[in-house]
């Protein structure tokens, strides 16, 4: 029987790797194929993955970012916040925000 882990009791932070991607059907097949590659290579994905507010989406994503070596993010299919901008724009933003935040 396969226990299941949490990521405070997962493998250790040298083998975590989080994956921020889109959730729905079309990229389902990429994210199998992510998840078995890391798998093989050894390393555990861990996913932010929730139905609930945004606040609650970047909290867990801050929280997976903290105990991760390694990050995987897709930002293909990001939209940006303010017209003039890139998603990639407001993505940069939010790190610098966040290690202005946590003083990394």
């Amino acid at each position: 029987m396969q226990k299941t882990i949490a990521l405070t009791e997962s493998m250790p932070f040298e083998n975590n790797v989080f994956i921020n991607c889109p959730f729905d059907k079309e990229y389902t097949p990429l994210l199998r194929r992510l998840t078995f590659t890391l798998l093989f290579l050894e390393l555990e994905p861990n996913l932010s993955q929730t139905l609930s507010s945004s606040s609650i989406r970047i909290s867990q994503i801050k929280k997976y970012i903290r105990n991760c070596k390694f990050s995987i993010h897709d930002l293909s299919r990001s939209k940006p916040i303010n017209k003039d901008e890139t998603p990639v724009g407001d993505y940069i933003k939010f790190a610098k925000d966040w290690l202005k935040e946590f003083k990394v």
